[in-house]
């Protein structure tokens, strides 16, 4: 069956609609109209997606209930940063306390202020918040901001409180940031509604940096951080513990502001997995890339981020196929976030994987190479043109090989840094350069006016890893958009492989995914929580996937008939009762070549069966596959995610090794491949030694086949082949053994 290409996205949005109706979450998809009659209950609802995060990140005017005047106290600082920052819009305190807060008049109440605003920041204590939010909500305001914490992130009657506060708010139509945030920057139009540090004396340059973060204190150390190394803001999110907006929905609105040109994050948990894909997906689409750093990848992490925002961070092993799927660059921490962003920002980007590693010293040209490496790019040999080059300005006791080791001469030689730089930006089979230097505090001015006019003469991308270097020429290359690391010699490494990372994804010419099987439902018998092989053997042969030639048998004498029919060798195990890890637990028997053989294997089934418990013994004989590679495949529903493939190296090896790659639905066949591929036993699927090549488009037929069953049948939570015998490239394979569960029962495990 063929679906038109439109059929990936309707299949992301029904996906996510069907497992957000199924966890009680559907969140009302409509959003404020321009006008309402304050004090109303109800409010005229539009189409229009801009308008929904307008008023929070662009308002006309601020309600800020609480505040006070006093600027050492989080109440007070949103308002005075609003003043001190020269926001052009309305203010109105909210505090019976004042007449007048900075030459604003300051009104009892919210419905005392004169019209409805489109942002009420809410600096009160936890116990008042509700009222205070329902109260807005009453009088028209179209956006929340709520500062004050103590409510999701310490669970119990809090967390039940912030529902319902959240239910209250969008029954009026009204849009929540928070709570438990530190506020909105909105450098354009000099919105500072925060109590972050990070608003003292803030002296941002408004760029194309777009920050959205679940933590508050984070996010601020990333604005100071970002602003120190010259790199443009133009808005920064707190978004708190996310009871109403997450982190896809400032992207998506930020992604159509045409001053934003990267969108980097903090997130502790994937809340709505398809919207943040279909983000990803705008993102790349745009050429806007969007970082993350996504915390919660043990269990000390998981914790920590329950207690902080009352995250459910969810299976890490699956965020981060999400995430790769999403074309959303994951980063492990903020040092590689801001390395990184420079390149993104200018658009710097290689064109390939091929590194020139230039050195002020052999050590760091090895240290540097060896990273480059292990990040899986190259450093191939430089031309003979290239190193003829470079020997004009390398003395005979350097090395112009790939790494080049430059020595200190170079780096004291006017004009003979930027002679080198230019050597390799113009090899053809070079895509990017990194120069590690050390120090160099007498000549580091001169460096640095080199590679900036480097920089000017050449598009490639060119990353600077200086360590202990000096400042100033430091923030000169950073102000004129290069990308300088000063952390060790890994640094650089990393930051390149993540902007080649992306420029691969931004070049790709990538089908939509389609359902290209048959499914027949029938098959998967939705309701009988199912975990009989025989079904499960049903459901893969009406996906097409070859299975050896088999039969089901109750006695002896049945089992001898099947061996002759199916034709000696034959493999006897046990169908019922179900047993996960057949091998340890005696139920199974290979290679048997004669009747008597069959019979005693019966016999030994029969008596494993009993006992089990078993009143009625059932055995499936079947073909003996040749030899192959086993391989584990399987689709399985996750609570969060919904259906998700896996791959890895199969039979007896499953659990031993632990060798698994995971995939979210919907994947296009590039997708599958891709996750096959990051399986630390790859190199099978290319020919390891002297073992033939893998037939792996046999393996990633069979992944879309189950994944396609997936999505046709929401009750289907596992059908799992283990293993997959796999032959030689273009030979196919066969599913020997199956297990499937429906309706939401899944066994403990599986496999021979």
């Amino acid at each position: 069956m063929h679906i038109p290409a439109g059929t990936f996205v309707n299949c992301l949005t029904d996906r996510r609609a069907a497992l957000a109706k199924s966890a009680g979450q559907i969140r009302t998809a409509s959003i404020r109209a321009d006008t309402r009659t304050k004090g109303d209950d109800t409010v005229s609802l539009s189409n229009s997606a801009d308008i929904e995060l307008r008023a929070l990140l662009e308002p006309r005017s601020i309600a800020i209930i609480g505040a006070s005047a006093d600027r050492g106290k989080n109440s007070g600082r949103p308002v005075h940063f609003l003043h001190e920052h020269g926001y052009e819009g309305e203010v109105f305190p909210v505090n019976p306390k004042y007449d007048e807060i900075l030459g604003w008049t300051c009104y009892p109440d919210i419905q005392a202020v004169p019209k409805p605003v489109d942002l009420a920041v809410v600096v009160v204590p936890a116990v008042a918040v509700p009222e205070v939010v329902s109260a807005a909500a009453r009088c028209g305001a179209r956006s929340a901001l709520i500062i004050s914490s103590g409510f999701g992130e310490i669970g119990g009657d809090a967390a039940a409180a912030e529902r319902e506060m959240i239910a209250i708010a969008r029954r009026h139509g009204m849009r929540v940031c928070g709570p438990n945030s530190t506020g909105l920057i909105n450098t354009e139009n000099h919105l500072v509604t925060t109590i972050s540090q990070a608003a003292d004396g803030m002296a941002a340059t408004p760029g194309g940096l777009a920050l959205v973060s679940q933590s508050g204190n984070f996010g601020t150390f990333m604005i100071d951080l970002a602003i120190a190394r010259q790199i443009g803001v133009s808005h920064f999110v707190s978004s708190g513990n996310e009871a109403d907006l997450g982190f896809p929905d400032y992207a998506a609105f930020l992604l159509n502001n045409p001053k934003v040109d990267v969108i980097a994050g903090y997130i502790e948990s994937i809340r709505d997995p398809f919207r943040l894909r279909e983000v990803g997906q705008m993102g790349l689409n745009a050429g806007k890339p969007i970082v993350i750093v996504k915390v919660g990848r043990t269990a000390s992490g998981a914790r920590a981020a329950l207690s902080h925002t009352g995250a459910i961070v969810g299976d890490d092993a699956l965020c981060s196929a999400m995430l790769e799927q999403s074309r959303i660059l994951r980063v492990e921490t903020e040092e590689e976030l801001l390395d990184v962003l420079p390149m993104l920002l200018n658009k710097r980007l290689p064109s390939g994987r091929r590194v020139a590693v230039l050195s002020v010293s052999g050590g760091g040209a090895t240290m540097v190479a060896d990273a480059c490496e292990a990040m899986g790019l190259d450093v191939p040999p430089l031309g003979e043109t290239t190193m003829a080059r470079l020997r004009e300005a390398v003395p005979y006791y350097g090395a112009v090989t790939n790494p080049v080791d430059l020595t200190g001469q170079v780096m004291t030689t006017r004009g003979s840094v930027g002679h080198c730089l230019d050597a390799v930006a113009n090899d053809d089979d070079i895509d990017a350069t990194i120069l590690f230097l050390g120090m160099m505090q007498k000549n580091g001015e001169q460096i640095a006016d080199e590679v900036i006019a480097c920089a000017e003469r050449n598009s490639k991308a060119l990353i600077v890893s200086w360590v202990d270097g000096p400042a100033g020429p430091i923030a000169r290359l950073r102000e004129a958009g290069i990308c300088v690391t000063t952390a060790p010699a890994r640094a650089g490494a990393i930051a390149l492989s993540h902007a080649v990372r992306y420029a691969e994804w931004a070049g790709l010419a990538e089908p939509r995914a389609r359902l290209k099987t048959v499914v027949p439902t029938e098959t998967v018998h939705p309701g009988t929580g199912s975990t009989d092989p025989a079904r499960g053997r049903e459901l893969v042969a009406a996906l097409g996937i070859p299975q050896p030639r088999s039969r089901t048998v109750s006695t002896a004498e049945d089992a001898v008939q099947a061996a002759e029919e199916t034709g000696y060798p034959v493999v006897a195990k046990l169908a019922h009762p179900v047993v996960a890890h057949k091998t340890e637990a005696g139920a199974v028997r290979i290679g048997l070549r004669t009747a008597g053989a069959v019979r005693e294997a019966f016999e030994h089934m029969a008596d494993v069966g009993r006992g089990l418990g078993a009143e009625k013994v059932v055995v499936t004989v079947e073909q003996q596959i040749a030899a192959g590679t086993e391989v584990i495949v399987s689709v399985r529903r996750d609570p969060q995610f919904g259906p998700v493939l896996s791959v890895g190296l199969g039979g007896i090896w499953t659990e031993l090794l632990r060798d698994v790659a995971v995939g979210v639905l919907p994947m296009t066949t590039a997708d599958i491949e891709a996750m096959c591929r990051r399986i630390q036993g790859a190199a099978i699927f290319d020919g390891y030694r002297s073992q033939p090549a893998v037939d792996l488009p046999f393996v990633v037929d069979v992944l879309q086949r189950l994944g396609d069953a997936a999505l046709a049948e929401p009750s289907l939570s596992l059908l799992e082949i283990n293993p997959l015998i796999v032959h030689e490239a273009g030979n196919g394979g066969v599913a020997v053994d199956v297990l499937m569960a429906s309706d939401g029962t899944a066994p403990d495990g599986s496999g021979s």
